[in-house]
């Protein structure tokens, strides 16, 4: 997020844990990496999510026509090989966050929706975080989320 910095997420983690203390409850953080994040977003479904979003049609358009057609090309000596692309935030463009903040928002959306925890996030790293009266509900909810975002990341190839 603009003028946002780890810190910010830091002290946000830090008044969270207090208000919960206060309270009386239990917190439990639960950390993910989303390995190769970049690498792997998927084209059709950052596509399917602009479609949804209802996005204007020549922005889509634009976007569409820059994932459309992507090759890899790796020449060793003599020898080339060209590979067509479905995958992966265009490394060094400025449309690489942008594309990966579209999908971690549609997930953030989603665990929102069915869960009461906290949610933080730098760039593809997760940080979830969980309270309250006591550690088999915090777990059983905790469990519940990581079954779900196991799931998701397997359907949207992540």
């Amino acid at each position: 997020m603009p003028q946002m910095c780890p810190e910010d997420a830091l002290m946000r983690l830090h008044e969270i844990i207090l208000n919960g203390k206060n309270r009386k409850l239990f917190t439990t953080l639960v950390l993910l990496d989303i390995k190769g994040a970049s690498d792997n977003a998927w084209w059709p479904f950052i596509l399917s999510l602009l479609r949804n979003a209802n996005i204007p049609g020549n922005l889509f358009a634009v976007i569409y026509s820059f994932l459309k057609d992507r090759t890899a090309t790796l020449s060793l000596g003599h020898y080339s090989k060209e590979r067509h692309l479905q995958k992966g935030c265009p490394q060094g463009s400025i449309s690489g966050p942008l594309l990966w903040n579209i999908i971690i928002n549609y997930l953030f959306d989603k665990v929102s929706s069915f869960s009461s925890c906290e949610t933080m996030a730098f760039s593809n790293d997760l940080l979830l975080c969980f309270q309250g009266k006591t550690l088999q509900n915090i777990n059983t909810e905790a469990q519940r989320i990581l079954d779900f975002l196991s799931s998701w990341a397997k359907t949207y190839k992540l």
